[in-house]
């Protein structure tokens, strides 16, 4: 990710949640442009259920949910590294 981050370069990451949160957290520290596809159980896939839901951190576009959850299934799955809040 150093190096990618010292080229400009992109980084697009999926997979289980510890590996995420490591990948979310270098992206902050390096801040090189990062996109994390969430793998989380959706159940209903239309945000009715709230079972999938990320939290969002306060950078998130949409400043009525930023530092809130939204739901992965309609607002994702895949999101920007800073628009996260992964410790939450």
């Amino acid at each position: 990710m150093e190096q990618t981050a010292k080229n400009s370069g992109m980084v697009l990451a999926c997979g289980p949640m510890p590996f995420l949160k490591n990948i979310w957290k270098n992206a902050l520290e390096l801040n090189v442009p990062t996109q994390l596809s969430l793998e989380q159980r959706m159940a209903c896939g239309i945000g009715a259920c709230l079972g999938c839901v990320s939290m969002t951190s306060d950078l998130y576009p949409d400043k009525q949910k930023a530092g809130l959850p939204v739901q992965t299934c309609t607002k994702g799955p895949v999101f920007w590294a800073h628009e996260l809040n992964l410790d939450a």
